[in-house]
């Protein structure tokens, strides 16, 4: 399938592992219609800025945290919105979601049972039950 670079207004930037722990490449991916546009075998800044000068109308980029995109977007296209990815947007919420609750919860919370035994336990009677 043959792509428009200069239709391309709306991706995703996002690292993968070619070996792990080894070598890394970097994705395009269309937002619009969640197709791969293009990939490099590098997620380098220099290489990044030169790859993303042949897409001339990005607009809207939806990335993770990496200083390296981050500056090579900034770069590339200074203009550009930038966004955190899903991901790294519900990561971040359930980290900082923990550790608030941790901080204001306290450990175990006791509950009274002296006096439940003296609470009526039936939620209807046979006769509210027709």
């Amino acid at each position: 399938m043959k792509i428009n670079k200069n239709d391309i207004k709306k991706v995703c930037i996002d690292d993968f592992a070619i070996r792990k722990r080894k070598t890394y490449g970097t994705v395009l991916i269309d937002i619009e219609n969640n197709t791969i546009i293009d990939m490099i075998d590098s997620r380098e800044y220099n290489d990044i800025v030169s790859w993303l000068s042949t897409y001339p109308n990005i607009e809207v980029f939806s990335r993770d945290g990496s200083i390296t995109y981050s500056s090579a977007i900034a770069t590339s296209y200074p203009k550009a919105i930038q966004v955190s990815d899903r991901f790294h947007i519900l990561k971040n919420l359930t980290s900082y979601c923990t550790n608030y609750l941790s901080k204001y919860l306290k450990d175990k919370i006791y509950i009274e049972t002296e006096n439940l035994s003296k609470i009526d336990t039936r939620i209807l009677t046979n006769s509210q039950k027709k």
